[in-house]
């Protein structure tokens, strides 16, 4: 909380809603309201938010027996946390897919059920990563050589018109004024997330996805100023990728 990125800290007194079909299904509960009205439950969501993945740490060790109702619990309470922060902040959801998503490894008892469920998260996040891609291409971004030059005025307005002399101001205007240099970047992150898709037929080549996607996560904050270190995460479902269950594993 050291942040104040939480709900007690910020205190939310509005939200924005977006074409979001899993944000508007959540938001039929009236949540939102009870957030913004009582403080109590500000404190009951953040500490929810932190103390399960503390529970399920504990479960997992200790192997209790209500480990998978921790696990599903801990995925399920994060997703409707990031959902309702994410309307209320800059925070972006995208940011909360490793806590959502990960404790789902736990939701089993069995060695071979956490091998299958590893693969089945990686080829959620390869999916997830080639769906950006291709998202790129049918909006005809990838064709349009000022794309990015454009994105990198929209996304650092604020910043660039509070800080007019620093380097990183300088290093955007000259990007924007080399459209092809910024362009070139703009296709490299729309290629490596494209190349993802090699994983969806062989799990040879994992140890160039993990390397493209630590490159990735790193431009990305560098450049766009967007924290995905969270994504650092599923590295682990590439790194792990190359064992093989037994049929002796239960």
């Amino acid at each position: 909380m050291y942040n104040r990125l939480t709900f007690a800290a910020l205190q939310p007194v509005f939200f924005i809603n977006r074409l979001d079909f899993t944000k508007n299904i959540l938001m039929l509960t009236d949540l939102q309201h009870s957030l913004l009205g009582s403080s109590i439950t500000c404190w009951c969501f953040d500490s929810l938010y932190v103390g399960l993945p503390i529970l399920l740490t504990i479960a997992v060790y200790k192997n209790m027996p209500g480990k998978i109702l921790i696990a599903i619990c801990t995925a399920v309470f994060t997703l409707l946390y990031a959902v309702f922060f994410s309307s209320v902040c800059y925070i972006s959801p995208e940011m909360f897919i490793g806590f959502i998503l990960i404790p789902l490894l736990f939701a089993t008892n069995s060695i071979k059920g956490f091998y299958y469920l590893l693969h089945c998260l990686r080829y959620l996040f390869i999916l997830l990563f080639v769906s950006a891609a291709i998202w790129k291409i049918t909006k005809a971004g990838i064709f349009n050589a000022e794309e990015m030059a454009g994105i990198l005025l929209l996304q650092h307005n604020s910043y660039l018109t509070s800080n007019g002399t620093d380097s990183f101001t300088r290093f955007v205007y000259w990007l924007v004024q080399h459209p092809l240099i910024a362009y070139s970047l703009y296709f490299l992150g729309a290629f490596s997330e494209l190349l993802f898709g090699i994983g969806l037929f062989t799990k040879k080549y994992d140890t160039i996805l993990i390397a493209a996607l630590c490159l990735f996560i790193l431009f990305d904050f560098f450049l766009m100023r967007i924290n995905y270190f969270s994504w650092f995460v599923f590295l682990g479902c590439f790194y792990f990728s190359r064992f093989d269950c037994s049929k002796d594993d239960n």
